[in-house]
């Protein structure tokens, strides 16, 4: 397996609580397939959309200008103050002083996590019922004397392999960072980061660690992405967290794995907006700010449960799935499809017959960069390029 990613990168490059168990927002589905180059099976589902929430919520908070007690115990709208939301997610309040590499104090905020639209209003208004175009919005202020920063995490740390998927955005003032990662310490970590000092197609892919021992940057860990798309537009980004692999997507086409440090543990995923003055974020300047907004976000996993009461590992058949529902190629985003019949026979078959199904999917997201590569330059994207050599790895280790 090793060889064979590595032939797709070579041709890729010259082209603390107890675990929570999440409620099921698909009672018609047993499980969940996902389709692209690290195709996986799993057991839970859960979509989160943003978009069409009451616009009595709809509040943007005044940004904190000095780090006050009272303001960490108040959220942005009562919408992240009822059972359903805290069952799911985390808003964090705590903060990491300034150090000599991060010279700016970073204190997370309540109130840097609310509810956007595209017109906001600077209070609730009761008598507004609209509905729509409405998102999540990560806010991060540098202040005078520290950096106002948000995240919020999930409630469950017991997720094992997943694959997760943000619509999202990223806007605002040089020097933050908007990131979607898993997370359960500093040599497990997968990250999606957006850097607002890049060049707009730019994204980040990163396992952790970064440095070894002596501080020493380690090379595989993290690659820069010009991606096919501008992250100040809405993106779908996603994360594939297979066994051995990580896997990352742009708008559905593949952007660059990895097998180095891929985390074996169970973890939780983590959204967040910040800056501190360091190298990585880079200085923002005093009365800036930058945000991420997203409008959904979906998440296929398994947890430890799932891991250890599957006899036939991860990606072998499971008995106890009646109905198989896929979460790509469907009619409306955060609503599972049961497989149809030729679908069901791909997935029932073994390895060695699906390659004419997979083959499909392939030879699809190839022919796009086909017209792409008629009127562009050859070799004018990284992104292009290996596209083309995860596509092979993906055919070649089936």
């Amino acid at each position: 397996m090793s060889s064979l990613l590595l032939l797709g990168a070579l041709i890729g490059c010259s082209a603390a609580s107890a675990p929570k168990t999440y409620h099921d927002n698909s009672p018609n589905c047993s499980c969940y397939k996902t389709y692209g180059p690290s195709s996986g099976q799993y057991q839970n589902y859960r979509f989160w959309d943003f978009r069409n929430i009451s616009r009595q919520n709809v509040f943007v908070p005044t940004i904190e200008s000095a780090v006050d007690p009272e303001d960490s115990k108040h959220f942005a709208s009562s919408y992240f103050d009822t059972e359903a939301w805290k069952d799911d997610w985390g808003i964090q309040n705590w903060g990491v002083d300034a150090t000599t590499d991060f010279p700016v104090e970073k204190r997370n905020s309540y109130l840097n996590v609310y509810i956007g639209a595209p017109i906001t209003f600077p209070s609730p208004h009761p008598n507004d019922q609209e509905q729509g175009g409405t998102f999540l919005s990560f806010r991060t202020a540098r202040q005078q004397n520290f950096q106002s920063v948000a995240e919020m995490e999930t409630v469950a740390t017991d997720i094992l392999y997943a694959s997760v998927r943000m619509k999202a955005r990223v806007r605002g003032a040089s020097g933050a960072c908007g990131a979607i990662f898993t997370y359960l310490d500093e040599t497990n970590e997968q990250d999606i980061e957006i850097l607002t000092r890049d060049p707009k197609d730019v994204v980040r892919y990163t396992n952790q660690p970064v440095v070894d021992g002596d501080g020493d940057e380690i090379p595989q860990s993290s690659t820069l992405i010009h991606t096919p798309a501008n992250y100040s537009d809405w993106t779908v980004h996603r994360l594939d967290w297979t066994p051995g692999l990580t896997t990352w997507y742009a708008n559905s086409l593949p952007q660059t794995n990895k097998t180095y440090s891929v985390p074996k543990k169970a973890s939780q995923i983590i959204l967040n907006m910040w800056s501190d003055g360091g190298s990585w974020s880079g200085p923002m300047k005093v009365g800036d700010t930058a945000f991420m907004d997203v409008e959904w976000i979906e998440l296929v996993y398994n947890t430890t449960a799932d891991e250890k009461n599957s006899a036939k590992g991860y990606f072998g058949k499971d008995e106890s799935c009646p109905k198989m529902c896929k979460v790509d190629a469907v009619n409306t985003v955060g609503v599972p499809e049961e497989l149809n019949a030729e679908e069901k026979r791909s997935a029932a078959a073994p390895a060695s017959g699906k390659l004419e199904a997979s083959m499909r999917w392939y030879l699809g997201v190839f022919a796009v960069f086909v017209s792409i590569w008629i009127i562009e330059p050859i070799c004018a994207s990284q992104a292009y390029l290996m596209t083309g050599g995860l596509m092979l790895t993906g055919l070649l280790a089936m």
